[in-house]
């Protein structure tokens, strides 16, 4: 198993996460999987990080996913006292936003959007899931109006500092309507993944844009393993998804290398066009080969003791 190099900060939050969950102050829930079936494949017990959560694949329409898996009140918690950030970047996760705000480490999603958009002028932007503005900081320079929404009571302050818009919140806590809505790295988060995109979408003004990023999983590798994530999509069943949660892919494409994302406007649904009937076997298949590859990759990388 991959092992990372933690500083002091992670290893503190990640002590205090697996003790929170020794004194009950978090909770695991099986669920089915959005297909509706319930059996699985197992992947994985751990996480990037050690912690403990369980991974599988679906063994009907071949998604990934975490089960048992935090409960929505125990999510809240992880992320609205900024454990999560903690973990995952180490307690230096302000200086990383400042250090992304001043740089251009977001821009790439106005760039996939500009030919939709460079004949528009103030155009309404809004981004849930904002961290600390980096993505939206592009569209306000180029003369937009932007709203955040972020679980991250640190980050969102930080962004204010900068001149955004930048609100402490859920998605019942989003007010008006927008020409575009970003969700970037947001939507694998998502336990209610069907009435989430169901709120959300109330917030798209008519023949509006919705851009959405994700992981894609048919990169995996066990760094892409994270006890935050619910969902692991593949291209396959990234598109069958959005478009059962009634949206209309008017592009695709990869982001960060590694990463893939879907320009959405609002459509119906049309999920036979994204068949799942042989993504079990195939990611099954992948995943397995990757496995084998990262073993041999330690097995390389591990020092030749001899007498």
């Amino acid at each position: 198993m991959t092992r990372n190099i933690f500083t002091q900060g992670q290893k503190k939050a990640i002590e205090k996460f697996n003790q929170m969950i020794k004194e009950g102050d978090l909770f695991f829930e099986k669920v089915d999987c959005l297909c509706g079936h319930n059996v699985f494949f197992k992947i994985s017990n751990q996480d990037r990080y050690g912690l403990e959560q369980r991974v599988v694949l679906c063994q009907k329409c071949g998604l990934m996913m975490s089960n048992p898996r935090l409960t929505d009140q125990s999510y809240k918690i992880f992320y609205s006292t900024d454990l999560y950030r903690e973990i995952y970047l180490g307690r230096d996760f302000l200086k990383d936003g400042e250090r992304k705000l001043n740089s251009n480490s977001g821009k790439f999603i106005l760039n996939h959007l500009y030919p939709f958009i460079k004949t528009s002028k103030g155009l309404s932007v809004l981004e849930f899931g904002c961290g600390g503005g980096w993505n939206l900081i592009h569209f306000l320079k180029a003369g937009h109006k932007v709203t955040g929404y972020d679980y991250s009571p640190g980050l969102t302050r930080l962004g204010r500092t900068h001149e955004l818009d930048l609100r402490e919140g859920t998605i019942g806590d989003i007010e008006g309507k927008y020409e575009i809505i970003i969700l970037n790295h947001v939507i694998e988060h998502f336990t209610d993944l069907v009435g989430s995109m169901r709120a959300i979408k109330k917030h798209l003004k008519p023949g509006g844009l919705m851009y959405i990023g994700v992981p894609n999983i048919d990169n995996y590798g066990f760094l892409q393993v994270q006890n935050a994530h619910v969902y692991y999509f593949t291209p396959q069943t990234f598109k069958h998804y959005m478009s059962h949660c009634g949206l209309r892919m008017v592009q695709f494409g990869t982001a960060q290398n590694i990463h893939m994302y879907g320009i959405f406007e609002i459509g119906s649904k049309n999920s036979t066009i994204f068949s799942l009937d042989s993504e079990f076997k195939r990611i099954r298949r992948t995943i397995r080969k990757r496995k084998i590859k990262e073993f041999r990759k330690r097995r390389l990388e591990r020092p030749n003791i001899s007498n």
